[in-house]
């Protein structure tokens, strides 16, 4: 999962630290049942909780976009090579 904080830094440095941070985090976090994440301090329920509605987002448009593809590629399929060059694909 290419997990990252959401947050923007000044450096290259910064933002790879954070962004690695923000992958460790989410592997442990991963691993806690839901009583677990309730007993952490609030501001880490509430990332948690921020961050997996955004990997939810990106799962989904990911998955829309596969989607996509596919009927591009089977349209295609179904298109001559004179047709293809046709319409310059």
């Amino acid at each position: 999962m290419p997990c990252r904080d959401g947050y923007s830094t000044t450096s290259y440095e910064d933002t790879a630290r954070v962004n690695l941070n923000a992958r460790v985090a989410c592997s442990a976090l991963s691993l806690l049942t839901e009583a677990q994440v309730r007993s952490l301090p609030l501001e880490s329920q509430i990332w948690w909780n921020a961050h997996q509605e955004a990997d939810r987002i990106r799962e989904a448009r990911e998955a829309e976009a596969r989607r996509r593809q596919a009927l591009r590629d089977s349209a295609r399929a179904k298109l001559s090579p004179d047709e293809i060059k046709a319409l310059n694909l």
